[in-house]
């Protein structure tokens, strides 16, 4: 079963993968340089029930708003401190 700490470390691990990466970065060829992380593809091609099951079980127990504002928060925070555009 996908739990809360997995989901949590799973988004953590993927902004640790494109951490000091600019979203508005590209490269010389013209592609983005964010990238899903090997460990955010594997758990997405493990057990994608369980994490949708995870994700309904929060809009059932009216969690989800405060996981988006989390996994909000923390994206946010990563893309300013990648940002050399941004001045904190």
């Amino acid at each position: 079963m996908f739990t809360l700490a997995d989901f949590q470390k799973t988004i953590d691990e993927q902004l640790s993968h494109n951490r000091n990466k600019s979203l508005f970065y590209m490269s010389d060829n013209g592609n983005v340089i964010l990238s899903p992380s090997t460990k955010t593809i594997k758990v997405l091609k493990q057990d994608p029930e369980g994490i949708g099951g995870f994700i309904h079980s929060t809009i059932r127990d009216g969690t989800f708003q405060q996981l988006l504002r989390e996994v909000s928060t923390k994206t946010i925070w990563a893309h300013c401190l990648g940002s050399r555009y941004l001045e904190s």
